[in-house]
């Protein structure tokens, strides 16, 4: 889908899918160590009752992971969580989401992207 606003007017976000090419089923997935994760999911974000969306990336990690891995950019799109479980990560991603409703896709995906890595940020 291309950055121009194909969605309806007034637009109410939401996530459509999300993926890890880590972790297979991560709706699924335990860690063995709760307090020990790190990995990257990737977010289609969309307008309900829309087909389509567009995708944003964010590390998921806990406060035991070492900051220092992380490049300056990284640091931006990162959720950290002291004990990871799927519950939790749901809750801040839709936190995330309606912090973000912005009444149209435009002005959502520029509150998204403060939050979360835009497939088409620095794109020309």
């Amino acid at each position: 889908m291309s950055k121009k606003n194909t969605f309806p007017t007034p637009c109410k976000i939401e996530i459509q899918s999300m993926v890890s090419s880590d972790i297979d089923e991560i709706c699924n997935w335990s860690p063995p160590d709760p307090k020990n994760v790190y990995f990257e999911l990737t977010l289609t974000i969309g307008c309900k009752k829309a087909r389509g969306g567009n995708n944003f990336s964010v590390l998921i990690a806990s406060h035991n992971q070492t900051i220092r891995q992380l490049s300056h950019d990284d640091k931006r799109f990162v959720l950290w969580f002291h004990i990871y479980s799927f519950e939790a990560l749901t809750k801040s991603l839709n936190k995330i989401i309606q912090e973000c409703q912005n009444g149209d896709w435009l002005s959502s995906v520029d509150q998204l992207r403060s939050r979360l890595h835009w497939e088409y940020e620095g794109y020309k």
